[in-house]
């Protein structure tokens, strides 16, 4: 982080591999050099007080005390209790990443897609996790990605409480005239009694977005029978009393893009050297009325349909009625290596999907 200038010879000097770390007591006065010798190397530092452990480096208050999103030249790295701990006193990369950390541009792309926030405004993570009741150990977390489709409207804020979450869209009325619109989105797995609409309204409704759909909500006996806003005089013709239980909104495939399996070993450890190849993809359901699991080998560029579910009771369906599964598994076959594939599994418009299990099937391969 220094410049060329030599003030004084160095008393100590050490080269890291990559994969290396070191630790050292650095003292007052004393200064730091990191030299990229090939370029293209990444360093994560982590600073502590030597005669108090707990006190640590905070980079959030070291962004935000100096106004500054990229550390450089003329900075200062505060601890947890507002105490400086070190300077950079020269800078020849240009800044520092204290947000990014170690990760580089093209796994980046890997693994999330090309985009960037001018393109994608719509799209939000939310962590979600799962502690266990005696001992308080984290059973599950996650980060999934949720994203608003275009005709709702452009994503102004979320806010999150005990019941859901609470979206703030701007959008444009029938009229041309712009409204803030406030959604729910409860996290409960019971079927809803309204049909999985974004933004639904009663019928008649004032929405005439190209996604906008009707269907019947749970009080009527053509429950989830829907169709297309702009199709539906003939569904009103023929069951003219049950337009009271009408809902209009817009639908679209809501979607989860799946993390590819990994193995362990007996220490719970992940082994890196691992090829693991996937037979097949097994997705249990519960409550739900269908499912379209796609794949992809080319990185998420383009998807295909590997299997698709909507639920039939055999010798039980009735034209004009849509029943609801408790369960039901879909295999999907793959027989692909773990890297050479990507699985994405969507609902069907306005039907409830709720996942349960995700198995994995297959072989893997090991040096060990």
């Amino acid at each position: 982080m220094t410049d060329s200038i030599q003030l004084f010879p160095p008393f100590a000097e050490e080269m890291l591999p990559g994969g290396g770390h070191r630790s050292f007591v650095l003292k007052r006065g004393q200064l730091l050099r990191l030299t990229d010798l090939r370029g293209g190397a990444n360093v994560s530092l982590t600073l502590l007080n030597a005669n108090e452990k707990t006190e640590r480096l905070n980079l959030p208050d070291s962004l935000k005390c100096q106004h500054t999103a990229k550390l450089t030249s003329g900075h200062c790295l505060y601890s947890d209790m507002g105490r400086v701990l070190a300077a950079i006193t020269a800078d020849t990369c240009g800044w520092s990443d204290s947000i990014g950390g170690v990760l580089c541009a093209c796994e980046v792309a890997e693994k999330y897609g090309q985009g960037r926030y001018q393109e994608l405004r719509n799209g939000f993570y939310v962590y979600s996790y799962l502690d266990s009741n005696d001992q308080g150990d984290r059973l599950f977390d996650s980060w999934s990605r949720w994203t608003f489709n275009e005709s709702l409207g452009g994503l102004m804020g979320v806010i999150a409480d005990d019941s859901g979450l609470l979206a703030l869209t701007l959008r444009v009325s029938h009229d041309g005239m712009p409204i803030i619109a406030l959604d729910r989105f409860v996290r409960e797995t019971a079927p809803s009694r309204i049909p999985y609409f974004d933004s639904y309204e009663k019928y008649p409704s004032v929405m005439h977005r190209p996604t906008a759909f009707a269907a019947y909500g749970a009080d009527s006996e053509r429950y989830l029978i829907g169709a297309p806003l702009k199709d539906i005089g003939p569904m009103i013709a023929k069951w003219p009393t049950e337009t009271q239980h009408l809902y209009i909104g817009a639908g679209y495939d809501s979607l989860v893009d799946l993390t590819s399996p990994y193995i362990r070993d007996k220490d719970d450890k992940i082994i890196l050297d691992a090829r693991v190849s996937v037979t097949k993809l097994t997705v249990s359901v519960s409550n739900s009325v269908a499912i379209s699991a796609q794949l992809s080998y080319d990185l998420g560029k383009t998807w295909k349909v590997g299997r698709e579910w909507i639920d039939r009771p055999a010798g039980g369906w009735q034209l004009g009625v849509q029943s609801i599964a408790e369960e039901h598994s879909l295999s999907v076959p793959v027989m692909k290596e773990n890297k050479a594939y990507r699985a994405r599994i969507s609902s069907r418009n306005w039907l409830p999907l709720t996942i349960s299990v995700v198995e994995w099937s297959g072989q893997a391969f090991t040096s060990r």
